[in-house]
């Protein structure tokens, strides 16, 4: 897992956080994990430096809109979203 792609270190910092909790602290496989990672630094990437906790609904569809995606994958995409906010609300 390489962190360095997400240039905005605020993000990165909190992505890094959740997937020291997913690895360490829950028993999820690690393809899922990395699959997971995979969305996440997409989705990060796209905001460039906007902060993950600035975060609208508008910038969720944009980003669908920007990068189509089947429903299983969007399904799975809302899921990782999620899991990353409730994350952090607890944070």
């Amino acid at each position: 897992m390489n962190f360095w792609l997400i240039k905005n270190e605020t993000n990165r910092e909190l992505v890094k956080l959740w997937f020291k909790y997913l690895i360490g602290g829950t028993e999820l496989a690690y393809r899922t994990i990395y699959e997971r990672f995979s969305q996440c630094v997409q989705f990060v990437r796209y905001l460039e430096d906007k902060s993950l906790l600035d975060v609208t609904s508008d910038d969720i569809s944009d980003y669908r809109i920007f990068k189509p995606m089947k429903s299983d994958q969007n399904n799975h995409f809302i899921h990782m979203l999620e899991g990353l906010y409730r994350y952090l609300i607890v944070k």
